[in-house]
């Protein structure tokens, strides 16, 4: 019993010690930036069936903002910001469009708006259905 008591606390702290290092090792793919907080000069979404994640990005304004999307759906998609809102994919123009970065699925691309004035922009995807799915979202330019 003598011996066996230290190997059985040994291997307990061996044990927890793989456990605190397992955990705060954590996973090493890369996290999409929080949509809270200070406005960025970059953003970054993942584009599936039929949705961004995220679907609110804040950005600085008038400055060039980067954007990068992944693409994890099955089909293509896009993401656009509009320049006015829309309800419906009926109402949709090409007019419209300020910025556009397109992808093929699993595909990622990466793309640099113009300068964009201080406002709250409707992005969406125009690849027909994905709207009207619910395939959109919100940039907030912003200074705070």
């Amino acid at each position: 019993m003598r011996r066996t008591l230290p190997f059985v606390i040994a291997a307990f702290v061996l044990a927890v010690l793989v456990i605190v290092v397992v955990a705060a090792g954590g996973d090493d793919a890369p996290t999409a930036p929080a949509t809270t907080g200070p406005p960025q000069t970059a953003v970054f979404t993942v584009a599936t069936e039929f949705a961004y994640a995220p679907d609110l990005w804040l950005a600085v304004p008038d400055t060039p903002i980067d954007v990068t999307m992944d693409n994890q759906g099955t089909v293509e998609h896009d993401w656009t910001i509009l320049s006015e809102s829309i309800d419906g994919e009926s109402e949709f123009s090409e007019d419209l469009v300020l910025f556009r970065l397109y992808a093929e699925a699993g595909d990622v691309v990466e793309g640099t708006t113009q300068p964009l004035p201080a406002g709250t922009y409707q992005v969406i995807c125009t690849i027909p259905g994905h709207f009207t799915a619910g395939q959109e979202g919100i940039l907030r330019v912003t200074t705070g």
